[in-house]
């Protein structure tokens, strides 16, 4: 019986550290689970995260590619503007030239009439007293004319 109450005892010691050991894979299975849980959330998020990237990086790709097709359209626009651009800048250079040499002009030819109004006006007040003194011997030869007659 001491033989029997001696496997009973061992048996019951057996079953609690079964049990103990069952509670223990309990919680670590629970712990497991909690921690598999929050890596599928982690994952879920990583993956929300991947296809936001990814979508950002298809626009950013679409976004450079229109990018360098207006860069293309922007320079070829360039090329062809660019002989307009040199004939507006040479007509510019012309007609200031232009301007310059009709300004020139313009003030050669004032500087020639002032030129010409001093002469005049000289001329006018050198024959001044001359005019007055044949009209002064007309007037006296229209009295004397009066006189005759």
């Amino acid at each position: 019986m001491a033989k029997t109450k001696a496997e009973r005892d061992a048996a019951e010691h057996s079953l609690a550290e079964s049990r103990e050991e069952a509670a223990s894979a309990r919680a670590s299975a629970a712990d497991a689970s909690v921690a598999v849980a929050e890596a599928k959330t982690r994952c879920a998020r990583l993956e929300d995260a991947a296809e936001h990237a990814a979508g950002d990086l298809a626009r950013a790709i679409a976004d450079a590619e229109t990018a360098s097709a207006k860069h293309v359209e922007a320079s070829s626009e360039v090329a062809r503007l660019k002989p307009a651009l040199q004939a507006a800048e040479e007509a510019r250079a012309k007609t200031e030239r232009d301007a310059a040499i009709t300004a020139a002009n313009a003030e050669k030819e004032r500087l020639r009439l002032e030129n010409e109004l001093n002469a005049a006006t000289t001329l006018r007040r050198a024959l001044e007293p001359r005019v007055e003194s044949l009209g002064a011997e007309l007037a006296e030869s229209r009295a004397d004319a009066k006189i005759a007659r």
